[in-house]
């Protein structure tokens, strides 16, 4: 590959190292603060001071060779070419003749752990001086409209009075989600069969959903027998999925479960290695724009005029707390939720 055919490399926004069958090395633009060199291609010399920084990466270069598959490793500490500190998402892929690529992903990336969690920090102080101000009144507001309702006056007053409680509702279930989220979360991540916790779970969604008529598909692969997740963690992502789907599907629509392993990432933390597992949650609803998903995980972004923006936010937090990724891929018709979740 000459170095014409690898400029497509500067327009990414992850950092780039790729070795060339050839014994050479090229670099991108965002990853030269890796290496303190320049775009471009370079004698393994060069290159062999960064790696002697950082040894841990020789080792999942060579796993990924060993398997010939590739692998993702999160939340590595890299020591870059100044001698600063980058926590970094890894991905090393395998290529024929003994090249390879790895990626860098650091926490100016919209799709790093530690961008999102700088994010939820954020909305964790607007959550506290929210609640703060706005919770107390919330109180006074519905007891005074609930009094007024009591009161054999004109029917207007019980209309707006109605109103007036609707509202205040509203408004308490966002406050009450922004203090959620801004609490401390103790996560308790242990073994499950992940069939049997979304059989139950499924269970329940299908009693608040017959109005609809919409079914369930369960496309299970039946190689699957654990998963590591916090069950109430899992629970509320769960929620928060199916109901987007089923908002946006008609009646008489479908949505599908599918559990499968994925051969093509296992993660490494803390030295030890796990294979990955994908739920994913198919609806076949509402065409969704490009621009619209790129905006799924915003806080306070939504298509729906009742939605408070915050549902899809939570989940990608409860996600990251467990060390799984959520990711969202749009269709012709419908969407793909994905949950990337650690098993044995």
């Amino acid at each position: 590959m000459n170095k014409n055919n690898l400029d497509f490399f500067d327009y990414l926004n992850s950092g780039i190292l790729f070795k060339s069958d050839e014994e050479k090395f090229y670099i991108n633009q965002k990853a030269e603060s890796f290496f303190g060199l320049t775009s471009g291609y370079y004698s393994s010399s060069k290159i062999e001071v960064f790696f002697q920084r950082n040894p841990f990466i020789n080792k999942i270069v060579n796993s990924t060779n060993d398997k010939k598959r590739s692998i993702l490793s999160k939340q590595q500490k890299i020591v870059s070419a100044d001698g600063s500190d980058k926590i970094v998402d890894l991905s090393v892929c395998f290529l024929e003749n003994n090249s390879f690529i790895i990626e860098f992903l650091d926490s100016c990336s919209d799709n790093n752990h530690f961008y999102w969690e700088s994010k939820i920090q954020e909305l964790n102080t607007l959550a506290a001086g929210l609640a703060h101000e706005i919770k107390n009144p919330l109180g006074g507001i519905k007891m005074a409209s609930q009094m007024i309702k009591r009161i054999d006056e004109r029917e207007k007053i019980s209309k707006y009075s109605d109103i007036i409680i609707e509202e205040a509702e509203k408004v308490n279930n966002v406050v009450e989600t922004l203090m959620n989220i801004s609490k401390p979360i103790m996560v308790n991540q242990q073994k499950i069969n992940p069939h049997i916790f979304l059989d139950k779970f499924i269970d329940k969604i299908n009693m608040e959903i017959n109005d609809k008529n919409i079914v369930i598909v369960k496309d299970y692969d039946p190689s699957i027998d654990t998963i590591i997740v916090d069950t109430e963690l899992l629970s509320k992502i769960l929620f928060n999925l199916f109901k987007n789907s089923i908002e946006s599907s008609d009646k008489s629509d479908k949505i599908i479960v599918r559990s499968r392993v994925d051969f093509n990432y296992y993660k490494e933390v803390s030295g030890k290695k796990f294979k990955m597992v994908i739920i994913s949650i198919e609806d076949f609803g509402k065409k969704v724009t490009e621009a619209e998903i790129k905006k799924f995980f915003t806080p306070f972004y939504s298509t729906k005029s009742t939605g408070t923006g915050l549902g899809l936010v939570i989940s990608k937090h409860f996600a990251n707390l467990m060390d799984c990724d959520l990711s969202a891929k749009r269709k012709e018709l419908g969407l793909i939720f994905k949950l990337t979740v650690p098993a044995e």
